[in-house]
């Protein structure tokens, strides 16, 4: 019995050594099996990695070309709209310019090529903004206003009503001519600039202008008193609001100065400005004949009880006798441009439009 059982253990030691002999063999297959695999898992996953840096670059690539290509489409649609609107423009500029209006030339250019300057200061009147002559006494005023009661502190121009100021201030409201209405009202707000300087005017600290009625503003297309007001701010540097507001009546252009005189009581004061009282207000308009209309506006900017009243206007229409007698005497003083009316003895604004074009 005892024979088979170490029949037994013997082999099962044999067994067991036999395996004991066999399994570094099958550990050394199996390690190397798993190397294997390990490094075919690596360079899968650096194919992987390379694809995927690949695809990422592609990917990049293709955003951008969409975003380029979205603003090359973005870039043409505003090119292709603003064509468009130039020619929408130009169309409208040239209906204007044959059915509607006239074909005005540049305002700077022109006053440039035909060699006009704004007057000096000491060849008009403080007061009632008259031409002077030489040797004429400015204390009190001229002759044409002294002794007389004044609603302002001070009137300054750019200059006498002539050539070629008689043409280019009727052809601002007949003609819109935003350009010479921006010029002019740039020069006045130089001209008031000087004479605060000189001591002759208030600083102002608001610009207003004449109103016109709202039917002539909308015949004309302008209101070319508020066009020269605003450029007179902005050259200032001072605001620039309405204050008052116009009624319905007889025009001033083709009536003589006797008419110009009774036509009075055409403005008052709008609602809600408040704001503009106790300060010095500079009222802008385009031609002084008779002052009857700078006047009415003063009376009813008196409301406001202001600091000061000044008036600034672009040309101012003398009394036909002084024109007369300037004729007579035939003083080389004053602008350089000589008008018919005034060799004549005429003062009204019609008279003294007339003479060679400056446009």
């Amino acid at each position: 019995m005892w024979r088979v059982f170490l029949c037994a253990i013997l082999t099962h030691d044999r067994g067991h050594l036999m395996q004991s002999a066999r399994l570094p063999d099958c550990r050394s297959g199996l390690h190397g099996q798993i190397e294997a695999w390990r490094s075919e898992a690596l360079k899968g996953d650096e194919d992987m990695s390379v694809g995927d840096s690949e695809s990422t670059g592609r990917e990049q690539a293709a955003t951008e070309l969409a975003r380029a290509t979205r603003t090359a489409c973005r870039e043409a649609s505003h090119a292709r709209r603003d064509a468009r609107k130039r020619r929408r423009l130009l169309f409208l500029r040239g209906l204007d310019a044959t059915l509607f209006g006239h074909r005005m030339p540049e305002a700077a250019f022109l006053a440039e090529q035909v060699g006009w300057h704004r007057d000096c200061m000491d060849d008009s009147c403080v007061k009632c903004g008259t031409t002077l002559f030489r040797f004429e006494s400015r204390e009190g005023g001229c002759g044409e206003c002294r002794g007389r009661r004044a609603l302002h502190e001070a009137v300054i121009r750019l200059g006498r009503y002539a050539p070629p100021l008689s043409q280019w201030v009727p052809a601002v409201k007949s003609r819109a001519w935003f350009s010479m209405a921006h010029h002019l009202g740039r020069e006045l707000g130089q001209q008031a600039r000087d004479a605060v300087y000189a001591g002759r005017l208030p600083q102002p600290e608001l610009v207003t202008w004449v109103p016109v009625h709202w039917i002539r503003r909308l015949w004309r297309g302008i209101d070319h008193a508020q066009t020269i007001a605003r450029a007179t701010a902005n050259e200032l540097g001072v605001p620039c609001c309405s204050l008052l507001a116009a009624r319905w009546s007889r025009g001033q252009v083709h009536g003589d100065r006797r008419q110009r005189t009774s036509n009075a009581g055409r403005f008052h004061l709008k609602r809600g400005v408040q704001h503009a009282m106790a300060r010095h207000i500079l009222l802008v308009d385009d031609v002084q004949t008779t002052g009857t209309t700078a006047q009415d506006a003063f009376r009813a900017l008196r409301d406001l009880r202001p600091k000061s009243l000044s008036l600034a206007v672009c040309a101012v229409s003398d009394p036909p006798r002084r024109n007369a007698l300037r004729a007579s005497q035939s003083t080389p003083r004053g602008p350089r441009w000589e008008s018919r009316g005034e060799a004549s003895g005429g003062g009204s604004p019609e008279s003294e439009a007339n003479g060679p074009r400056m446009y």
